[in-house]
């Protein structure tokens, strides 16, 4: 029923208040030749700065022990375990039917451990030691929680300084593996190319000359000379001068000229005014 406490470990019960000390069985008194003290549950505060015990054992069906106090009695690392019935055909429950009392030990600081089920001797039929009601199916559940192994108010130093971080880079590279990107050019990328295959429309910006070419790109791709462009007056008054031209004339602002004449402005009219 104790074969979790070793040999000299130092073991507190606690009963409830129907209960008689003396009537602890005395067998149940010397667990494991260890040091065992038995005293009501209604007394456990006078133990309150006695942070030794290694496991606590509360009996306390009509009353329920301060778990927080007994925090401050169990020893770091040592447990406590609580003593509740429970009917033989609900023992694989035990983890849900004792929901509240797992809850209480964590809200008290206890990491919850486990239940242990086994049968109810003889030994435990003490009038009032787990309950008035004894049925045939009865058996006793273990309710372990384990306390962390520090000390109330201990604390400890936190380093703040940043670790060196792991810098992603890529495993040495083998020769082998490299290609050389001159390998990729041939020939005719190694030729440097000439003024003439650069040439491109002034319209589009491209190779291929537009429809209505005037720039001379498209006789130049056709292997011929560009034409000269010959000056012609679709109302023939744009070669007398401005007097004679209308509103939406090209030639407004430029001299007299002849028919197919090449209209130059003066080097005067070139010149900025001073």
């Amino acid at each position: 029923m104790f074969d979790f406490v070793k040999k000299d470990d130092k073991v507190l019960v606690l009963l409830n208040h129907k209960v008689n000390v003396a009537d602890f069985p005395q067998s149940l008194s010397e667990v494991n030749n260890g040091e065992v003290k038995v005293m009501k549950s209604a007394d456990s505060k006078t133990l309150t700065n006695d942070c030794s015990f290694n496991w606590v054992l509360t009996f306390d069906a009509h009353e329920q022990t301060d778990l927080i106090d007994l925090l401050k009695v169990v020893a770091p690392g040592g447990s406590i375990v609580l003593h509740k019935l429970i009917a033989n055909s609900t023992d694989n429950e035990a983890d849900k039917l004792f929901s509240d009392e797992i809850s209480a030990l964590r809200v008290s600081g206890f990491r919850f451990k486990e239940c242990r089920v086994s049968p109810l001797t003889s030994t435990w039929r003490i009038k009032g030691l787990l309950g008035d009601d004894y049925q045939d199916d009865a058996r006793i559940c273990q309710i372990i929680g384990e306390k962390p192994s520090y000390k109330i108010g201990s604390s400890v130093a936190l380093s703040f300084a940043k670790e060196p971080q792991n810098v992603w880079k890529l495993d040495d590279a083998v020769e082998d593996d490299l290609i050389d990107e001159d390998d990729l050019l041939d020939e005719e990328d190694l030729k440097k190319p000439t003024e003439s295959s650069l040439r491109v429309c002034g319209t589009t910006g491209k190779r291929k000359a537009c429809k209505d070419c005037s720039c001379g790109l498209a006789e130049e791709l056709n292997g011929e000379a560009a034409k000269e462009k010959t000056e012609k007056s679709s109302c023939g008054n744009c070669y007398l001068g401005d007097a004679f031209r209308c509103a939406s004339c090209p030639y407004i602002g430029m001299p007299a000229f002849k028919p197919g004449e090449k209209v130059v402005l003066p080097s005067s009219q070139l010149a900025a005014d001073q």
